[in-house]
């Protein structure tokens, strides 16, 4: 998507003004993705993996709804702002510093 390339900057290297545009829909996708985990994966609650978790919008729904999650980003900014929105629990989510290959 245009202006969500970290590596020509643009929205995903201004975390606050990335998730005001991507905001609408959240909850409407993270539904869909629990609607395919739960016809295709395996019974049970799950621990939920974001690769390139960016601002954390998913793992800040799946954590709201009681699940753990876990996230990982190249850039320490993103990882930094999504630690920050998701404090508010103080348990149940991990982030880490990674590569995509």
């Amino acid at each position: 998507m245009p202006g969500q390339d970290h590596e020509g900057g643009g929205l995903y290297l201004a975390p606050t003004l990335y998730d005001v545009v991507n905001r609408s829909g959240t909850a409407a996708e993270v539904d869909a993705l629990q609607r395919v985990a739960r016809h295709h994966g395996p019974p049970g609650p799950h621990r939920w993996l974001e690769p390139a978790c960016g601002t954390g919008r998913y793992l800040r729904v799946l954590r709201g709804r009681g699940l753990e999650v876990a996230g990982y980003d190249p850039l320490p900014d993103m990882l930094a702002y999504t630690e920050r929105r998701l404090a508010r629990w103080p348990q149940g989510w991990t982030l880490a510093r990674g590569s995509f290959t």
